[in-house]
């Protein structure tokens, strides 16, 4: 029995250390993993823009990032496309630390939307990165860019844009409205005290 007892232990011991650094290994080995997304969102600062954002959301460094196709951005047109854009190449980017992310004008709806479609563009995103004990590894994120989900999203101005376009006239805004009637009220009380001026010196007389 007690050969029994040794011989379990000899065995058992070695495979549970070894589980434990398998276990530890891989939770080293998720934490130093990039995960690249491109995705097209409405602009919060300018009204009817449609930013392109690629977005490392993993925890570890993605690099030498390429994709599948070039991406389109700078593609205008509100109700239909004015024929303009460029593309990000598909050779891509360099890095990508872990949290950060690019932002770029994408262009509004229609003009995306001739060169996306309503089922978008597939794009297969490559990079490499190095965990720990391996100087190396390659991988490919999957990943659809479409604008066919914003149709009917309204975009709003940030608030300093709407004050300063409020101050300069640039739109119909409340602060535009209360300034008139403001001028409004100035200019009656002036033909008022013009008025009892008047009346004033005839009174004198």
């Amino acid at each position: 029995m007690a050969n029994l007892n040794s011989y379990l232990s000899d065995i058992l011991s070695p495979a549970a250390a070894l589980i434990a650094a398998v276990v530890a290994y891989v939770a080293v080995y998720r934490n130093s993993q990039p995960q690249i997304v491109v995705y097209y969102e409405p602009s919060s600062r300018q009204q009817s823009i449609i930013n392109l954002v690629i977005e490392n959301v993993g925890t570890g460094s993605a690099f030498d990032i390429s994709f599948s196709s070039p991406i389109p951005v700078g593609f205008f047109g509100i109700e239909a496309s004015n024929g303009s854009g460029k593309y990000i190449p598909a050779s891509g980017i360099p890095s990508l630390a872990p949290g950060q992310r690019l932002v770029f004008c994408g262009g509004q709806y229609a003009g995306l939307l001739k060169e996306l479609g309503e089922k978008g563009l597939r794009l297969d995103i490559s990079y490499h990165f190095n965990p720990p004990l391996w100087r190396k590894k390659n991988a490919t994120d999957t990943c659809v860019i479409s604008v066919w989900h914003l149709q009917g999203m309204p975009t709003l101005k940030s608030m300093e844009e709407a004050v300063v376009n409020a101050i300069d006239g640039r739109n119909a805004s409340t602060v535009v409205d209360i300034r008139s009637a403001l001028q409004g009220i100035e200019n009656h009380l002036a033909k008022m005290t013009g008025s009892t001026d008047e009346g004033s010196e005839r009174d004198s007389e």
